[in-house]
């Protein structure tokens, strides 16, 4: 995440701004969340200084219209262009086709009693059918739950009944663990089980079927609240703890297809039709928005694949030819370390997104040096409770690192983490927190855990770490949890990991805190190899860091030599897993 340049976008130490936001703040409760907001062009005097950090860009304004009214109007003009492709089996859907189904299968919803007041429980991996089941229910008015296809039956279960799901949408291949998820749940909480292929289990409905219906009772004119009525509850563990329902409604993910689609953020093929490869999982709200929703609104050929197979996506990278790819920094590892990606297989590729976890300049570097420094490299900053952007680089002004200025609407700020006092560009690293119109509702059924997310002034704390450079950019320093506290000095895991990734030998690694005698926590360090490294050893490790950083950040935790560093499906180094494995090995 960054901020924008400071001669345009901080309110400094003289108090004076040109651009300010204007609020009109609706409290509930404890939740606190912005109906509408825009920037004033007019100069003010603050009585203090705020450090505030806004947009570069021109506001948008966020029109009053559904996620669906929204999208068909920004493809209408596409019918005969091709919306979708499998990976996995060819087949192709255009856009006139893809419309033409949502309308049938939202219509055959109604008549099931799905709508307003409604959840739909969606689990499946990246497929054409996934596109038409959100899109389906999302017309009906009923909130769709986006559940990760690979948990297993209690994980899914859980979220089923804390969402309060009613119908459940799934893959063929998911079909043994929802039917094992739905037997834990009261019986006759789920009244409708449909897959998106051929029905599996008795009784179930099969997409086609809802295809074949004439489409008469599709809701024309849905009576939706934008700012209130719930469109999307992913789950997040938000800033700590467990998974939360986190409530996006129309206005919030319009608004952001609004802010990342301006155009010195979004890219369009200047050539003809983009081809984006949608590999991010759309059940997270990185893969929702920017491989199933931008994909639409830009007309774009998506590619859609269940998972990342290797050979499947070099094979679709020579057929497809593709031009923009959305990716997390395991497949950019990937796309830059096997030698079976030739460059050449890269030749069609305009620009490259990367999200979900931090990159390093290093990666962006290794890309250029193989694929040439024509591709574009944009990374961006969010999270599922802004819908999910708050920074993305400007197309062609990547400073290495950095996740751009703020995007249009939003106001960036630096908290100290335990004052909480607003920090300047020269105070040190801080909280990172955003305000915004893209901010969530709020976490569903847990006012306790909004308000200590979203403060009485609409500021949303996002438990990031986050720094800025002289010139305004803000970098991700770590998240505020996994911060190592070494003699009372914050050691953050990433600054290590982005080092070690420079070090000749290392493939991947991961950095966490265990519990030192005399340290109170020190730094251990997980490493993969290289296979063309498979010599080097602990002490290597050891001396490289210790050469490059102070005292306290060197790894007197030790070094540990993995075959893989545990990683969630967006490519988050799955901290608590090597956490549990570093205990384990204390305790032998």
């Amino acid at each position: 995440m960054i901020l924008s340049t400071l001669s345009r976008s901080l309110i400094g130490r003289s108090g004076v701004c040109s651009n300010i936001f204007k609020t009109n703040v609706i409290v509930n409760k404890s939740n606190v969340w912005f109906k509408q907001m825009h920037l004033s062009a007019s100069v003010c005097t603050l009585k203090k200084p705020e450090h505030i950090y806004t947009s570069p860009h021109t506001d948008v304004q966020i029109p009053d219209m559904t996620l669906i009214d929204f999208l068909k109007d920004k493809s209408k003009d596409y019918d005969d262009r091709i919306a979708t492709v499998c990976a996995e089996t060819g087949e192709e859907m255009r856009y006139g086709e893809l419309w033409a189904k949502v309308g049938s299968v939202a219509s055959a919803l109604v008549k099931l009693g799905i709508g307003l007041g409604s959840t739909v429980g969606l689990v499946s991996p990246n497929c054409p059918e996934f596109v038409i089941c959100f899109l389906a229910t999302a017309a009906t008015g009923a909130t769709i739950t986006t559940v990760n296809s690979l948990y297993t039956p209690a994980e899914i279960s859980r979220q089923l009944e804390d969402s309060g799901a009613s119908a459940v949408i799934y893959h063929p291949t998911t079909a043994a663990v929802v039917l094992g998820a739905t037997q834990m749940l009261p019986p006759g909480s789920v009244k409708h089980m449909i897959s998106t292929h051929e029905a599996v289990n008795s009784g179930d409905l099969a997409l086609l079927t809802l295809e074949a219906d004439d489409g008469l009772a599709y809701p024309k004119n849905l009576q939706v609240d934008l700012a209130s009525d719930v469109l999307v509850l992913p789950y997040s563990s938000g800033t700590t703890g467990v998974p939360k329902g986190v409530e996006l409604t129309n206005r919030c993910i319009v608004c952001n297809l609004q802010q990342v689609s301006h155009p010195k953020v979004v890219f369009h093929n200047p050539d003809g039709v983009s081809v984006l490869f949608s590999v991010v999982p759309m059940f997270h709200i990185y893969g929702m928005v920017a491989c199933l929703m931008l994909s639409i609104l830009t007309g774009s050929k998506s590619v859609t694949f269940h998972k990342f197979d290797p050979q499947l996506f070099i094979k679709s990278m020579v057929q497809y030819k593709p031009t923009v790819m959305h990716l997390v920094p395991p497949i950019l590892n990937f796309l830059v370390q096997s030698p079976k990606v030739l460059p050449e297989y890269m030749a069609s590729m305009r620009t490259i997104v990367c999200g979900a976890a931090s990159v390093g300049d290093v990666i962006v570097k290794q890309v250029h040096d193989k694929f040439g420094s024509g591709i574009l490299f944009q990374e961006g900053f969010g999270m599922t409770e802004l819908s999910p952007g708050a920074h993305l680089t400007i197309m062609g002004e990547c400073t290495p690192g950095s996740c751009g200025p703020p995007l249009s609407n939003t106001m960036t700020k630096l908290v100290h983490v335990e004052t909480k006092e607003t920090l300047g560009p020269d105070d040190g690293p801080g909280e990172i927190c955003i305000k915004g119109p893209q901010l969530m509702k709020g976490y569903r059924n847990n006012p306790e855990a909004t308000a200590a997310t979203i403060d009485a002034d609409g500021w949303l704390y996002t438990g990031d770490i986050g720094r800025v450079d002289s010139d305004g950019n803000l970098f991700i320093i770590d998240r505020l949890k996994e911060l190592i506290k070494v003699k009372g000095f914050q050691v953050a895991p990433a600054e290590l990991e982005n080092l070690l990734k420079d070090c000749p030998g290392v493939a991947d690694s991961a950095v966490i805190g265990v519990k030192h005698d005399k340290l109170g926590e020190a730094p251990l360090a997980y490493i993969v190899k290289n296979p063309k490294h498979e010599s080097i050893t602990e002490e290597h490790i050891q001396k490289y860091i210790a050469d490059r950083l102070s005292t306290h950040k060197h790894l007197a935790g030790g070094v540990v030599f993995l075959d893989a560093i545990p990683k969630g499906s967006t490519g988050k180094i799955l901290r608590k897993e090597l956490k549990q494995m570093a205990e384990s090995d204390s305790s032998n």
